[in-house]
């Protein structure tokens, strides 16, 4: 486990305990294959605060499945970019 959760990660993390079990599976699934997951949402061509008003609208409209898995694809794409990938 990382040595500090900032509130992006605490925010995935609460809403990934409000999925059903078998959102949690897909997630689950899609997580251990994320080269499935960076192919579904281009996360190496869409900015942080692009993904920031994916995860927004999907809420807004109750996909709470998609606003996580934006949500994971920003987690996913800061930490790629951060400087002391320990401290993430």
């Amino acid at each position: 486990m990382y040595k500090r959760l900032d509130w992006e990660s605490l925010k995935f993390i609460l809403r990934f305990r409000c999925l059903l079990p078998e959102q949690q599976a897909l997630v689950l699934w899609m997580i251990r294959n994320i080269d499935a997951l960076d192919r579904l949402i281009s996360v190496k061509t869409i900015s942080p605060e692009e993904l920031s008003g994916i995860a927004d609208s999907a809420h807004r409209k109750n996909d709470h499945l998609l606003a996580l898995l934006a949500e994971y694809a920003r987690f996913k794409k800061l930490r790629e970019a951060a400087p002391n990938r320990k401290d993430v």
